[in-house]
C-alpha cells in the first residue's frame, strides 16, 4: 500500500503506511520486512527532498539485507532506483 500511495502522490499516507509496517515487522522480529519498511521510508523522504535523511535509510535498509543475506530483487530495485534518481546529484561530491 506505501509503495501504491507514494507512486500516487499522497507522500504523507505513505509515510504512515510505512510506519505501520515498520513497527509491525520489528514485533515480529521480521529483519526482512525492516528493510523493505525502511527502504519505502527512503522513497518519502526522497519525495521529500531529504537527500541525506533517504540515503541513511537506503543504508540501513543495505545493512540489514547483507546481514541476513537477503538481496534486494531486481524490481525492487528498480523501483528504489526511479524513487532515488532525482537525488542522486544532490548527493555527489562537489
Amino acid at each position: 500500500m506505501g509503495l501504491v500511495t507514494l507512486a500516487g502522490g499522497d507522500v504523507h499516507k505513505a509515510e504512515g503506511y510505512f510506519r505501520q509496517s515498520l513497527h509491525l515487522y520489528q514485533e515480529l522480529e521480521s529483519q526482512g520486512g525492516i528493510a523493505i519498511a525502511l527502504e519505502g521510508l527512503a522513497g518519502v523522504a526522497a519525495a521529500q527532498n531529504q537527500a541525506e535523511e533517504s540515503a541513511r535509510l537506503m543504508g540501513a535498509a543495505a545493512a540489514i539485507r547483507e546481514s541476513i543475506e537477503m538481496p534486494i530483487s531486481p524490481n525492487s530495485q528498480s523501483i528504489y532506483d526511479k524513487m532515488l534518481a532525482p537525488l542522486l546529484y544532490k548527493l555527489k561530491p562537489q
